[in-house]
Formats: C-alpha cells, structure tokens, sequence
C-alpha cells in the first residue's frame, strides 16, 4: 500500500468479492473490530475506507465480517452472512441487515462456524449458502436464494 491508507488488522474472518460494476475489490472484516469495509480501485491502485453507514436496524453497528460474501451484480449488492445476512448497497454506501426465510417459513439457522460457505452463480443468478455443524463428520445444509434488493425484507 506504501504511502496511503490501507486495510489493517486483517484476519481469518476477513471477505473479498469483486464489484464489476465499478472494477473494485471490496473488502470486509479490516480494523480493530473487524467492521469496516474497504474497497481498492484496480485502475489507479488506491485503498478506500468507505465508512458506510447502517441504515437498518437503526442505530446497530456495522456487521462484524464472519467470512462468507458475495457480490451480485445485477444488484448491485454485497452480501454477507454471519449470522444474520447483513447486505451493503455500494451506491448507497450504506448496510441493511436482511431478514431471510427458508421454503418452510423459518430464518436461517444461526450458526457461525468454520463449516460454511457462500458463493455466487451468476449463471443460475443464485447465492448458494452451504451452512454445517458437527466438524468434518457433521451435517451440512445447501441453501439457494435469488436476492432481490428492492424485495429484501429489512
């Protein structure tokens, strides 16, 4: 970074997603709490802490980076999943915890470990979320969503 403001205190924690739209790499899980988000600018180079702000719930913190993110263009959307889903507008600058239920009517289990992961298809136009207990002998359950931001219950 050798001259500018950079992300710091990076962790295990820490999620990357590429933001097509604007040819930047955002980045989440920076700083002594693990909350900001930065974005890096692959034309010229340059770090950005973007300091976005919460928008809902109203008065929460920003979300602490649990690892799993994904960018969906056509959204325009980063996701996150840490338990809860928390989503970040780049147009916006700005975060909403989402409220996500499964076909059954109940929220995504609320489980945070190392046995998860989250990606996007951009074929299907699917986020796949694979979220497990038990270690390596243990359950594992697929969840798949299309997110749609102006739909997204907040």
């Amino acid at each position: 970074s050798k001259g500018q403001p950079s992300p710091q205190n990076l962790y295990e924690m820490t999620s990357l997603a590429y933001d097509s739209r604007r040819e930047q790499v955002i980045l989440h899980g920076a700083g002594q709490n693990r909350d900001e988000l930065w974005t890096l600018d692959l034309k010229t180079r340059r770090w950005k802490n973007m300091q976005p702000k919460v928008l809902t719930p109203a008065g929460a913190s920003p979300p602490v980076c649990t690892r799993e993110a994904a960018y969906i263009p056509g959204e325009d959307v980063f996701l996150i999943y840490g338990p809860p889903v928390w989503a970040y507008a780049p147009a916006e600058n700005a975060w909403r915890q989402v409220r996500i239920s499964t076909s059954t009517g109940d929220e995504l289990p609320r489980r945070a470990g190392q046995n998860r992961a989250m990606v996007y298809d951009p074929k299907r136009d699917l986020v796949l979320l694979v979220l497990g207990t038990g270690g390596d002998a243990g359950q594992a359950s697929v969840y798949a969503m299309r997110y749609r931001h102006a739909r997204a219950q907040f």
